[in-house]
Formats: C-alpha cells, structure tokens, sequence
C-alpha cells in the first residue's frame, strides 16, 4: 500500500505479506525484504524522518514499528507517549519529531481523532569540534523533538549539555596533548537518541607563551606575563634599552 523516498531507495509496505517492509532502488535491482517480529503482516503505510528511520503500521495488531536507519530489523514504537486509543491504524505521516495517525474504525465519522505519537528524537548529525586550551568547543545539526543534548568525550567521558534549541557547547577538563572525538545524544520527555556518528579527533594545547627578544636578536631571560603586565609597554622598552646599552 505505502511508498515513500529515503534518499535514494524506496520503501514500501505490502499488506498480507509474511514481510511487510521491502525497500528497492530507485535505479533498479532487487528488493530487500525486512524483520518485523511479532507483526500481523497488515502493513498499510510507511514514513520516514529526515535521518531516515522508516515508520510504518500494523493494522490488525494496532501497533506502530520503526526501523532504524541503517538497520534491517524493525522495533516496535513502545513509547509512553503512544495512545492506547489508537487500535487500528491506517493514515500517517511524520512531522517535527512526531508521528500523527488515524484510526480505521474512525473513518467516516464526523471529527475523528487524529493521534499524535511522541517519539524519541533522531541522532544528531554534522558532530564538529575546535579544540582549546584544555578544552573543545563541539557543534552539530540538532535533531527534530529534541529539548536536550549531551556531548561526550573520547577518551575520559567528559561531558556537557545543551538546552535546545542551542546546537553547541563546551567540553571542559580536557588533557592537552591528548587527542579526543566526541559523539551528541538528543533527549526529550519519552527519551533519548541514539549517538551520533563521531566527530573528527581534536587534540587540546595550550597556548604559547611569547619570547621577547632583545635588538642584539639574542632572547632575553624569560619575563612572566604577569611581570611584562606589571612593567607596561614603557617598562619593558626601558629593559630593552638597558640590555642594548650594557652588551
């Protein structure tokens, strides 16, 4: 019955099949049939979000599946924001992090209820990070639904958290010289994401502290920032002409 586009494979639902979900490519070939455990066989539509995950329906059981990207096996939709009312699906689609579906037994009657099914937000993608001093700034593409994200760090499990809709924060406590990658979870009130893909290693410094040389272009002993800051600009150049004078 259903179809729908993911990239560049179609996905659809054959009702009364012992395999509900096939998807096949666009340019042709053969079709790949999914699991969908417990399943009825009464598959009538299917969705997808923007990273890809296929939502489809069980008619006969009530139920709703999802089949993560990249997967091959469906699970079912289990989640407390799922409403009891909804025993016969037929009708769906997906909007800003939720599933919106229909009722059979409803059709034809005057204002039927459409449901809307709550779902745990998609991984974030585009996971980006500049490295500091002991620290690394980690960016990414926020994901639909989601009212939270936590960063983590590889190696150690540093952490942080953004509130939506901030896309970036700030991991601290990190060890200079030591490379890490960082992976995004989004989190809303019926759950959290699967991680994201990993970012690229950066690897914190810190930073260099500058040499003074004397007009001779021999280095000076080292001065402190906080001395140099203490003698002012004058200062220093009162040093420089004492050290030019007496070599």
């Amino acid at each position: 019955y259903g179809i729908t586009l993911v990239g560049s494979t179609l996905f659809f639902v054959d009702y009364n099949s012992s395999s509900s979900l096939h998807s096949v490519p666009v340019t042709g070939g053969a079709a790949t049939d999914y699991t969908s455990p417990d399943m009825s066989s009464d598959a009538n539509d299917v969705v997808a979000d923007p990273a890809g995950n296929v939502y489809f329906d069980d008619y006969s059981a009530g139920k709703l599946w999802v089949l993560p990207a990249g997967t091959t096996t469906a699970v079912e939709i289990t989640t407390s924001g799922t409403p009891t009312s909804l025993t016969d699906p037929w009708g769906m689609t997906y909007t800003s992090g939720n599933l919106y579906a229909l009722n059979w037994s409803d059709y034809g009657t005057a204002d039927a209820p459409v449901y809307e099914i709550a779902l745990a937000p998609t991984a974030p993608t585009g996971v980006t990070a500049v490295a500091g001093n002991g620290q690394a700034t980690v960016s990414w593409t926020g994901a639909p639904g989601a009212a939270s994200y936590t960063v983590t760090a590889s190696p150690g499990g540093a952490t942080c958290i953004a509130t939506a809709p901030a896309t970036s924060c700030t991991v601290t406590g990190l060890t200079n010289g030591v490379a890490y990658s960082f992976t995004v979870t989004a989190t809303n009130a019926v759950g959290t994401s699967v991680a994201s893909e990993t970012s690229t290693a950066v690897t914190p410094v810190a930073p260099a502290v500058p040499a003074v040389l004397a007009a001779t272009g021999a280095p000076l002993a080292p001065i402190g920032l906080i001395a140099l800051g203490a003698l002012g600009l004058g200062g220093v150049l009162t040093a420089l002409g004492r050290r030019r004078t007496t070599a």
